[in-house]
């Protein structure tokens, strides 16, 4: 087991550092959505990276949300008045 760890440890360290951002990096997007003017009274939009993208498709399907909902309301017992509007 210990081998492995030897193994794989550098490995895995070396791929992180292309996918890991800096604190900075990681605060962009939320500050461009914050003080953009060009997003000022947007809403309803997706960032990545300073850019509007569309989100997963799954996302967008409206039964998964109204069962996500329901589901969401029945685990944390709070009543699920109102969640019929989505």
């Amino acid at each position: 087991m210990n081998q492995v760890l030897y193994v794989y440890a550098p490995v895995s360290f070396s791929f992180a550092f292309y996918w890991l951002q800096t604190p900075e990096e990681g605060a962009s997007t939320s500050i461009y959505a914050a003080v953009s003017p060009e997003l000022e009274g947007v809403g309803g939009i997706y960032l990545y990276n300073e850019q509007r993208t569309k989100s997963t498709d799954v996302s967008y399907d409206e039964e998964l949300q109204r069962r996500l909902w329901t589901e969401s309301c029945k685990m944390t017992r709070i009543s699920d008045v109102g969640c019929r509007d989505l």
